[in-house]
């Protein structure tokens, strides 16, 4: 007997989860997922603040590599008549 697509959507679970607080979506069970994290706590903020900084670093880094690279290495690729790529600096 092999496993259905249908048996999954009905039975998302395992049996000793299935007690668990559930939601109506569609006609589909879905199953709440309760959390014990505190998002008043200090570690919980720090967590957040260090994310928070490594997120602007990566949006720094992401934003100048698609704009082409830094400006000194955009002007030396043009005057050797060089494109760039889809950013075009």
């Amino acid at each position: 007997m092999g496993l259905f697509i249908s048996d999954i959507i009905r039975n998302p679970l395992p049996a000793k989860w299935r007690n668990k607080i559930k939601y109506k979506l569609n006609s589909i069970d879905v199953f709440k997922i309760e959390s014990q994290i505190n998002v008043n706590s200090d570690e919980f903020k720090a967590n957040k603040e260090a994310f928070l900084e490594l997120l602007k670093n990566y949006k720094k880094i992401h934003r100048e590599i698609t704009k082409g690279g830094p400006d000194k290495a955009i002007e030396k690729h043009k005057k050797r008549g060089k494109l760039l790529g889809e950013g075009e600096g």
